[in-house]
């Protein structure tokens, strides 16, 4: 089954915490994400090392990566500061993400951006 499927070492391109911010009830969950380059998706799981997959990000979907502003009633980090914001907008929904940090927030939306342009410019060049 597709829900306990881990994604092979070598096709890590950015794996990490971050809060998401659930779609129904609004509650902030912690989750260990994987960024997939191969498979063009950005995974996540409960734990590091869980192999059971909680859902999934199609990148193919994704059309813009945006910082988001700060959202009351997000969990604060350590020291009581406020965590880094972004956003992953999809036709379907709209996806809120929280790093511990600027310098982190940074590097994810860079790893989501770059697997994109990369996919993009690889099927622009190959005529698909």
């Amino acid at each position: 089954s597709s829900t306990f499927y881990m994604t092979p070492a070598q096709e890590r391109f950015h794996e990490g915490f971050l809060h998401k911010r659930g779609g129904i009830r609004k509650n902030w969950k912690m989750r260990w994400f994987v960024l997939n380059g191969e498979g063009m998706e950005l995974c996540y799981y409960n734990a590091f090392q869980e192999t059971h997959l909680r859902g999934s990000i199609d990148l193919e979907e994704v059309s813009e990566v945006n910082k988001a502003s700060p959202v009351v009633g997000a969990p604060l980090q350590e020291g009581g500061a406020a965590g880094s914001f972004f956003e992953i907008l999809t036709p379907k929904r709209t996806f809120l993400l929280m790093a511990s940090n600027d310098d982190l927030r940074r590097k994810w939306m860079g790893a989501i951006n770059g697997c994109i342009h990369l996919q993009r410019n690889l099927s622009s060049s190959s005529g698909l």
